[in-house]
């Protein structure tokens, strides 16, 4: 049981081990772009972070975790941090965290993925003005 990145609520998921070797045959694409450092929201603990970690690791990329929203603006800071994966709950918070730090610096990021909800479109003007400019909706299941 593992709980959804868009609800928090456990869900019963099978994967076995063929399943998982097949999901990392055919991988989300966006780890296997430009990117070096990738910022997982979710982290290991639904789902979607898992094979999002498994993703940016087998293209040798490095990954980071942070328990809230201002450690992971600071990681974005210190880290040059290029990519953020997240439910779109998460990247949100993120914005809200930025507005309320207008001085955290996050010139490095270069894109934003974000699955597991609906973003509208005022939502997605913040995170283009207050994170960056590339937001990637992901669609499917997270």
């Amino acid at each position: 049981t593992v709980p959804s990145g868009t609800t928090g609520k456990p869900k019963n998921v099978v994967h076995g081990a063929r399943a998982h070797g097949e999901r990392l045959k055919n991988p989300f694409s966006v780890p296997a772009g430009p990117y070096g450092k990738a910022l997982v929201l979710p982290g290991l603990s639904s789902t979607f972070g898992f094979y999002r970690v498994c993703e940016v690791l087998n293209f040798g990329k490095t990954v980071f975790f942070a328990p809230e929203s201002d450690s992971a603006l600071s990681l974005i800071n210190i880290f040059e941090i290029d990519l953020i994966i997240g439910s779109v709950a998460q990247i949100l918070q993120l914005v809200d965290a930025k507005k309320r730090n207008p001085s955290s610096r996050v010139e490095s990021l270069r894109a934003i993925v974000g699955g597991g909800g609906k973003i509208n479109d005022a939502a997605i003007a913040a995170v283009r003005t207050h994170l960056c400019r590339n937001y990637i909706k992901h669609y499917g299941s997270t």
